[in-house]
């Protein structure tokens, strides 16, 4: 009897998805806490400058009835954001376009867009992590961290009290509770899970509200909303005998400053597809273009605690 068999014919072919999937990505956070934008920039410039005034001393002497006021003067304070370009482009030839079963404008399109949007957020990332208020989970040097000096909420209640203490505003949910973010890295979060006690972070999570335990967004805890990143910054062997130092970043509203030109740009990258200039037209040419810049606007509402981790390269 005979059997038509897969050596018979050629009918059976190795099958493909036409989908492609791209890496893992980072959560994309610091952008949106750029807060502080131009309201009446004057003209367009190569920077821009930011005031905020100073408040008057409070007046509390009595005045003398028969003898005049003594003026007093005012201050201000300035910050100046740099602009400039940012930008990036991907080609393909007409010929992969033919022969590909993937299609290729979705996936070029899907990795431009990805690229512009993670590029302004580490943009902003490296002015909130650049601050001059740090503090450390042992000593006053970054390279004096050792491999046990892990996070602790004592730490965070430490910086949190510093934002309070000088008037930093908090951010407001519906209810008009105000909260500080919070960016931690996941291999810090496991250590401050990990700590015991009523003044740990188990403690009101375990009992009051056990949920955000699961959650995206990690939670409240210490005055602090708090988002649990890789994107959080991690400085490899910056501690001696090579251990890796973590920051965790606290900041109230106002922390940042972000411009970008009037009349050559906008608050979000473009999306920029270049003319085919070949002579066979077999080259195209799709990309991301920014004029822009980001600073710190209030450094005192920025707060870096710098600690190790125990499940951090450490040797």
């Amino acid at each position: 009897m005979a059997i038509t068999q897969t050596s018979d014919v050629t009918w059976d072919q190795t099958a493909y998805d036409m989908y492609t999937r791209f890496a893992l990505r980072n959560a994309l956070i610091f952008d949106r806490f750029a807060t502080v934008t131009p309201t009446r920039q004057s003209m367009p410039g190569a920077s821009v400058v930011f005031n905020w005034t100073s408040d008057l001393a409070t007046a509390t002497t009595p005045l003398t009835e028969a003898t005049d006021v003594t003026p007093v003067t005012v201050t201000d304070n300035q910050i100046t954001v740099s602009l400039n370009e940012y930008g990036l482009a991907v080609g393909k030839t007409k010929k992969l376009s033919g022969f590909s079963y993937i299609p290729v404008d979705p996936a070029l399109a899907n990795l431009v867009g990805y690229n512009a949007a993670n590029t302004l957020d580490d943009l902003a990332l490296a002015q909130v992590q650049a601050g001059s208020n740090v503090i450390y989970t042992a000593g006053t040097t970054r390279i004096g961290l050792a491999a046990g000096n892990v996070l602790t909420s004592a730490k965070i209640r430490q910086a949190v009290a510093k934002l309070r203490g000088t008037n930093v505003m908090p951010w407001y949910d519906g209810g008009g509770s105000g909260l500080y973010a919070g960016v931690i890295h996941p291999d810090v979060a496991y250590d401050l899970y990990g700590e015991t006690g009523d003044a740990a972070w188990r403690a009101p999570h375990n009992y009051s509200a056990p949920e955000n335990i699961w959650n995206a967004e990690i939670g409240t805890y210490a005055g602090v909303r708090w988002m649990e990143v890789a994107k959080a910054p991690m400085f490899a062997d910056a501690a001696s005998t090579t251990v890796d130092v973590y920051a965790t970043l606290i900041f109230g509203q106002e922390a940042l400053a972000k411009t970008w030109s009037r009349s050559e740009s906008a608050a979000l990258p473009e999306t920029v597809v270049s003319p085919v200039t070949d002579k066979l037209r077999r080259f195209y040419h799709v990309g991301w273009y920014w004029l822009g810049g980001y600073g710190r606007f209030r450094t005192q509402s920025i707060y870096r605690i710098e600690s190790s981790s125990s499940i951090g390269v450490n040797t």
